[in-house]
């Protein structure tokens, strides 16, 4: 019916879409693995905010203003961001290449929400929060030293997006984004 019809058209643009960039064809089973991890991550993301929308305060919510406002959507994307890569990682497994994409995606997930935890562990052990700040730093230092190792793989093996096409692009989109 219909629906067929429209994923046989979709699957026929991005043939045809990767063909014109000289990459394999690009399927929907390209897609499963990381579409299964973005809806395991937005499972995970709807527990927790459940438990933390049902935390008993005793006095009036504060109110959030400013840029703290939108923290929790942004976070929120980014989880889901995170889902996809470790998906996109999953799905490159077996995959032959030159550059070390799947290390730079794995440190990039390990520079995400396990950093963001470690400072925040550290901040709630100390009473002075100085340290915290001092990792903070060096952790986004870090980060920006990863983009750049990132940059350099991606310029360096070029070839890699014939052989793992979504990864050579969602790690092309952590960089360029």
């Amino acid at each position: 019916g219909l629906l067929s019809g429209l994923s046989m058209s979709a699957s026929s643009f991005w043939t045809a879409a990767a063909k014109s960039l000289g990459m394999a064809a690009v399927t929907v089973q390209t897609f499963t693995i990381p579409a299964a991890t973005v809806a395991a991550t937005t499972g995970v993301w709807a527990i927790y905010n459940r438990k933390v929308d049902e935390l008993d305060y005793d006095d009036e919510v504060p109110t959030v203003r400013g840029i703290n406002a939108y923290l929790p959507s942004l976070l929120g994307m980014m989880t889901l961001n995170d889902g996809y890569m470790a998906g996109v990682l999953l799905q490159s497994l077996g995959q032959p290449l030159h550059g070390h994409l799947r290390l730079f995606v794995a440190g990039g997930l390990a520079l995400s929400w396990p950093a963001s935890y470690l400072v925040q562990v550290l901040s709630k052990r100390r009473a002075n929060s100085r340290e915290a700040f001092v990792l903070e730093v060096a952790l986004t230092g870090a980060g920006f030293l990863w983009l750049l190792y990132g940059s350099s793989i991606l310029s360096n093996f070029p070839e890699d997006v014939h052989n793992a096409p979504l990864l050579f692009w969602s790690c092309f989109d952590q960089v360029a984004g």
